[in-house]
């Protein structure tokens, strides 16, 4: 009498493979998404640089307050995974700006800071969060 089929042995070797695979998978799928939610924080600073400076060529003054909100809320749609904000950077007679974005506290981009300024230099404010 033969029979067919997977013995309880062949069952839990396939299961404990599966098993490591996914104990490495895993935690590096997790620092992917982490490194992908930074670099659209990083876009949208770009994206609220470029608005502000379209905004001062039209008005002559960078949007700060309510219109600096309203001008990120057109940008940003969707889930957000960080706060921004953009704050008066002027020196003297000179305009300026910084806008800042700062990982939103119930995700993995938590405590992460960063900035950019007038001239475009961007800052990363903390250390990597993604480990």
């Amino acid at each position: 009498m033969r029979r067919s089929g997977f013995t309880l042995i062949e069952l839990m070797v396939v299961v404990a493979i599966i098993g490591l695979l996914s104990a490495i998978a895993v935690p590096n799928f997790q620092k992917f998404q982490c490194r992908a939610k930074k670099t659209e924080g990083k876009n949208g600073l770009g994206l609220i640089a470029k608005a502000e400076e379209a905004y001062r060529a039209e008005n002559d003054v960078y949007a700060f307050g309510p219109e600096a909100q309203q001008l990120i809320g057109a940008l940003i749609t969707g889930k957000r995974y960080y706060n921004f904000q953009v704050n008066d950077l002027s020196v003297g007679p000179e305009p300026g700006f910084l806008a800042t974005g700062t990982g939103i506290v119930t995700t993995d981009v938590s405590g992460d800071t960063m900035s950019i300024d007038t001239f475009f230099r961007f800052t990363q404010v903390t250390t990597d969060v993604c480990q």
